[in-house]
């Protein structure tokens, strides 16, 4: 079986020590954080209020998602060779992917090691393990707008600015939505100059925890079967299997980019395997993470394709929508409507702040539906797509909407 990032044992350059998280790290790091209060507290959301206990909690609950090896989340120790403090716990957070590869590095320095480049240091080293170790397509930053230096940092090791984020954070003075400026690595002859090696621990646990991973209890909302003029809505089902087993192979282009189980080859039985893991989160309407329709004519026999809404950040909130068609059987102005009636369910039921939507930048028809529907483009985005079908790696446009009076398709 071949490594993968569950399996990082740890990470040296020539001044720092990283490594996943373990128990007992709370005590060295809740003196790092107490060390960078001012500082964290202003670009932080998590740091305002911290205690103990709250470190405790994060701590443990990033071991869990070490060994349970089916997380997004991987918080790293940063640890000073010469001093042998804990100096940060950044690492990759839950926008990155491993199935595509592509990482989003977040970081945060401890205020009394400030100034000597470490943080830059410490880009550099996730960066080039990402690239080179995990065979990367893409390493991305997301940074509020005002915090000029881990926009300098971003910068330092040669990233790319490429698109303005609206409401994509939190600002941590007043509380309200912001801004973020989102950045790209993908090449890594970009990055300065660095030595940096890496060990992989070949004994990793195969165990898992589940129970250990609690969500956030969500309001609750049975998901409704919705209808547009020559559409009808409804979560997916297990007896759609067949239709929807059929859609997809007419569209492997449009399906591709969004799903890793997708492939040349694709076989009923993976198509049902997807339809189980969806049922319970889209159930929910108002508290699920993610949560989809298939999309039907009026009869209801012919499946069109997919659309879903699925949570970026709750503290803002802020979503995001995808969707893919067989545009054999629907029309430019049904998929609009479509869209249209998912991005109302987002502002009015989910109360976003911003819903975001990004799209291959081969799928011209889509792009255009998304710019008459009210959608501005924020930029474009290297190497972010892998069509999961033919193995082939698109640029994305994203795009954004900030209220639903910019929404211009009639519902």
């Amino acid at each position: 079986m071949p490594v993968t990032l569950y399996d990082l044992k740890h990470i040296d350059t020539p001044r720092l020590f990283i490594r996943p998280v373990q128990l007992g790290d709370e005590v060295l790091l809740h003196e790092s954080i107490e060390r960078s209060l001012p500082a964290l507290e202003r670009w932080m959301p998590w740091a305002r209020g911290t205690n103990f206990e709250a470190t405790r909690d994060f701590i443990h609950r990033g071991f869990t998602h070490w060994q349970s090896r089916t997380s997004r989340d991987f918080p790293l120790l940063v640890i000073h060779k010469d001093s042998q403090k804990v100096i940060s716990a950044s690492g990759f957070n839950e926008h990155s992917n491993l199935d595509k590869p592509c990482l989003e590095i977040g970081y945060w320095m401890d205020s009394t090691f400030v100034g000597q480049g470490l943080a830059t240091e410490l880009v550099n080293a996730l960066t080039r393990f990402s690239l080179q170790a995990l065979n990367a397509i893409r390493v991305q930053i997301c940074i509020q707008t005002q915090n000029k230096k881990s926009l300098a940092v971003a910068e330092r090791c040669g990233y790319s600015y490429e698109a303005t984020l609206h409401r994509i954070c939190l600002d941590c003075i007043n509380r309200l939505p912001a801004d973020g400026a989102l950045f790209s690595c993908c090449d890594i002859a970009v990055l300065p100059p660095l030595e940096v090696e890496w060990q992989w621990d070949t004994h990793a646990s195969l165990k898992t925890n589940d129970d250990v991973i609690q969500e956030r209890s969500r309001p609750f909302e049975l998901s409704p079967i919705l209808q547009t003029k020559r559409c009808v809505l409804q979560a997916p089902r297990l007896q759609d299997t067949a239709k929807l087993f059929d859609t997809i192979t007419h569209s492997l282009h449009e399906v591709g980019p969004w799903y890793p189980w997708i492939n040349a080859s694709l076989t009923q039985k993976e198509v049902h395997h997807y339809i189980q893991t969806t049922l319970k989160e889209n159930q929910n309407i108002l508290g699920s993470p993610r949560f989809s329709f298939l999309v039907w004519d009026k009869t209801q026999k012919n499946s069109l394709g997919e659309i879903w809404i699925k949570n970026v950040d709750w503290a803002v909130p802020n979503m995001q929508i995808g969707c893919w068609f067989d545009f054999r059987q629907i029309g430019n102005h049904d998929v609009g409507d479509v869209m249209a009636m998912i991005v109302d369910i987002a502002f009015s039921k989910r109360r976003a702040q911003c819903v975001q939507c990004y799209v291959p930048d081969n799928q011209d028809r889509l792009l255009k539906i998304i710019r008459r529907l009210g959608f501005k483009k924020e930029g474009k985005l290297r190497r972010y797509f892998k069509n999961y079908a033919t193995q082939s790696i698109l640029d994305a446009d994203t795009f954004s909407m900030l209220d639903r009076s910019q929404l211009k398709q009639n519902l």
